[in-house]
């Protein structure tokens, strides 16, 4: 019942990216690999799986902070509607990295 009443239920909203700056042209003789992710076996101690579509170099992600370079992980209260504001995690582990 409480589903009924969430905004993001009832209200869903149209959304237009606007970027600045300058067009910057994807270097061609580099082979891109569009790469999306998906949040799997998420349980209520807030631990889970990030699943890849394609294979990442976990040995660079996991050094020298860039796993939180190419994350932006942030959470939303349930005034989201009304604030549009992204809060800032106070503790964010990454423990176990798999093979």
């Amino acid at each position: 019942m409480g589903e009924k009443k969430a905004k993001s239920v009832f209200y869903p909203y149209y959304c237009t990216i606007k970027m600045n700056g300058p067009i910057i042209l994807p270097n061609l003789t580099i082979n891109w690999t569009n790469i999306t992710y998906k949040i799997q076996n998420l349980d209520m101690h807030s631990k889970g799986q990030l699943v890849f579509s394609s294979p990442v170099n976990m040995t660079w992600l996991k050094t020298g902070g860039n796993f939180f370079n190419f994350m932006n992980i942030y959470w939303r209260d349930t005034d989201y509607m009304n604030s549009f504001k992204n809060n800032t995690l106070l503790d964010f582990d990454v423990d176990d990295w798999g093979s």
